[in-house]
C-alpha cells in the first residue's frame, strides 16, 4: 500500500491544477495559465486506491501491518521511507 499511497502523492504532484490569471502591463492585458499545486486529500487517496471510506477506516481498525502507511498518509507525511521501499520494491 506504501507504493499506491506514493504514486498518489507524486501524481497529484505532478498534475497541478490550472488556473487562468489576467496579468496587465503597461496597459495590454494577457492571459496565462499558472500552476496550483493540488491539494492531498483523504478521499483523493481513497478514490486512487479504489476503496471506500469505510475500507480504509477498517484496515486502520483491522490491519497493524498498515498501521504506518496509513499514520503518514493521514498527516500528508509519506515521504522518503515509503519511496525508498518503492524503488526497492518488485
Amino acid at each position: 500500500m506504501c507504493r499506491a499511497c506514493v504514486s498518489y502523492f507524486d501524481w497529484a504532484t505532478e498534475n497541478p491544477l490550472q488556473e487562468d490569471r489576467v496579468f496587465s502591463h503597461q496597459g495590454e492585458q494577457t492571459h496565462e495559465s499558472v500552476s496550483l499545486l493540488r491539494a492531498f486529500t483523504l478521499s483523493g487517496l481513497w478514490l486512487h486506491l479504489g476503496i471506500t471510506e469505510k475500507t480504509w477506516r477498517a484496515w486502520r481498525r483491522d490491519r497493524p501491518d498498515l498501521k504506518e502507511v496509513i499514520t503518514k498518509a493521514e498527516a500528508d507525511e509519506v515521504d522518503g521511507s515509503c519511496s525508498a521501499r518503492r524503488r526497492n520494491a518488485p
